[in-house]
């Protein structure tokens, strides 16, 4: 019987003919055999099995093979974003970014090239022409991709640490945005919210009350439909978002059901009662008709027909401080949500924030109930009369402890009478 040849850690494998190609034979980090062929000579041949031989190896210790094997970023991305646009509503937005500034620049990186140099060089290239905030978008967008990459080792090559987090000083500061959101206007008068909730036709009244008085998105109020409103309970089911006319779910996926408060409920109820309560809260006005950049038949109301209803009832004081229709609906309801009292931690499950430091932004509007709580830690008098102050042990000159010895103001005159006796 003829014995079996191992492959054992590679073989070459000689042409069957003259003039034909080379071809080696391996067993891969799993033990399953490989072979490959179509070398011209045996040299090429040769260098190819030690090739293989070294991802190999590199492999079975949870390193990355060969670099130029790998896939690129633009490769990667290919593969990614139509997962992101599945689980998050701004996926198409980012995938519009990536095509347009990142893959230009870092599309064709591998995972191993992908590096804090690389970082700092896109983010000086693009500050020559985009703003700070702009930027740091950017950059947070590609951080996504490479946790998603730090994720699959094996497929992308990528390991260490994300080159996007903990960034140097200097390039922080060049990202960093110039705008302050704790200065971003709102609505300050209650009866300027009347005013302008009076003044917008319906069904565009509607979708400023929800905006006003529960602080859904723009997006959410568009997709905001009547079976989510739940009168009987006193409460509505947020789901749904609208981005880039399509129906989508809510910004990190998350679902949320928020309380109607009694003005509200009173303006959903009489609108039911005369619009008959089925479909959209805010339905567009023309169904059907073709418009946008991509020319599709429209199902929802576009933002820009809000503002644009907005601008024209906004008083001329308010237009000017810049409110637009998140400022004058969530941003207010936030804003007046803190300075009644509420608690930060409670608005931000209200809004649908992922970070409590998105709402942290709320907190310059309670100075004074902020430096209550600094106070109540120190609860001390300082101006208290002295008599109500307890005496110190020991305090006294000349009297011993309990344990029997004098107390440190008491020595030093014990040994000037000492110094006295002796001289008499």
């Amino acid at each position: 019987m003829a014995r079996r040849r191992r492959w054992g850690s590679g073989s070459l494998v000689p042409p069957a003919t003259p003039g034909a190609t080379w071809g080696i034979r391996y067993h891969d980090a799993s033990g399953a055999r490989r072979s490959e062929s179509g070398f011209p000579s045996r040299l090429l041949a040769q260098q190819a099995l030690d090739a293989r031989r070294t991802d190999i190896a590199r492999e079975r210790i949870g390193l990355p093979g060969d670099a130029s094997r790998l896939p690129t970023l633009a490769q990667i991305a290919d593969e990614w974003f139509p997962r992101r646009v599945v689980s998050h509503r701004a996926g198409r937005k980012e995938r519009r970014v990536w095509i347009r500034h990142l893959a230009p620049l870092l599309g064709s990186l591998r995972a191993p090239e992908l590096d804090l140099a690389a970082v700092r060089r896109y983010v000086e290239t693009k500050r020559a022409e985009l703003g700070p905030a702009t930027v740091r978008g950017h950059v947070r967008l590609l951080s996504v991709i490479y946790e998603d990459m730090l994720e699959r080792p094996r497929e992308t090559g990528a390991t260490g640490s994300n080159p996007c987090k903990g960034l140097p000083r200097s390039l922080r500061q060049q990202i960093r945005p110039t705008h302050d959101p704790r200065l971003t206007p709102y609505i300050e008068k209650l009866v300027d919210i009347r005013r302008i909730y009076q003044a917008l036709p319906e069904p565009i009244r509607t979708g400023y009350a929800v905006g006003a008085l529960a602080g859904l998105r723009t997006g959410e109020v568009l997709a905001l439909r009547w079976d989510r409103v739940d009168l009987e309970r006193r409460q509505l089911v947020v789901r749904e978002a609208v981005a880039d006319g399509q129906i989508g779910p809510v910004k990190d996926n998350e679902a949320r059901i928020l309380p109607l408060a009694p003005e509200l409920l009173a303006v959903l109820r009489a609108r039911k009662l005369a619009s008959g309560g089925v479909g959209l809260l805010v339905p567009p006005a023309h169904p059907g008709r073709r418009s946008g950049p991509r020319r599709l038949p429209a199902r929802f109301a576009r933002s820009q027909t809000l503002n644009a209803a907005l601008r024209a009832v906004m008083p001329p004081e308010l237009a000017r401080a810049g409110l637009d229709w998140y400022r004058a609906t969530r941003h207010t309801y936030a804003s007046h949500y803190v300075i009644a009292g509420g608690s930060l931690a409670h608005l931000a499950t209200l809004l649908g924030h992922s970070s409590s430091e998105v709402t942290l932004r709320y907190a310059h509007l309670r100075p004074a109930a902020l430096a209550e709580a600094d106070v109540a830690r120190i609860p001390v008098d300082l101006l208290a009369p002295p008599a109500t102050v307890a005496p110190l042990i020991g305090q006294s000159t000349g009297r011993r402890t309990r344990q029997g010895e004098q107390t440190d103001d008491a020595k030093p005159l014990a040994r000037k009478a000492s110094r006295g006796r002796g001289g008499t």
